[in-house]
């Protein structure tokens, strides 16, 4: 496990509201658990009494962590999956974020950015009684990131 990564991974998550503070708790919990000395950023994480106070500490943990751009993303996609999959997910902060992630160019493969991009509109559309199925499009994105998530 790549600490800088994960860290990264759930800031970007904590963005968009698809990670809640009892997640980030049991994470940082976990690694304090298996690592003989954990930083220091993580018993800040632990004690949190709300998600913003966690962000300077993800911040510090994930620096350096866009050189890997292509796990970044996979471990972001991980995160959004399981969010999806929770009882009120907004999948239209999901698409906005995966727009905004190829927009940065944090794509887990060359050929992902031309899907990431078109499910903010793909929702919204069916959501404005154009045409399409927003059912459908749910379902295709969470496949898609069901595929690409590490």
């Amino acid at each position: 496990m790549n600490i800088k990564i994960e860290a990264a991974a759930r800031m970007f998550a904590v963005e968009y509201g698809a990670i809640e503070l009892s997640e980030l708790i049991s994470w940082a919990d976990a690694i304090i658990l298996k690592v003989e000395n954990p930083p220091t950023e993580l018993f800040d994480i632990s004690l949190a009494k709300s998600v913003t106070q966690t962000v300077s500490a993800l911040n510090e943990l994930g620096a350096g962590a866009l050189n890997d751009k292509s796990e970044l993303s996979k471990v972001v996609f991980e995160i959004f999956y399981n969010y999806l999959n929770s009882e009120n997910p907004n999948y239209e902060r999901i698409a906005k974020a995966l727009f905004d992630m190829c927009m940065e160019e944090l794509v887990p493969d060359t050929e992902s950015g031309k899907y990431m991009i078109s499910y903010w509109d793909e929702l919204d559309i069916p959501e404005l009684g154009h045409y399409g199925n927003s059912a459908e499009d749910k379902s295709s994105m969470k496949n898609f990131l069901k595929q690409k998530m590490r």
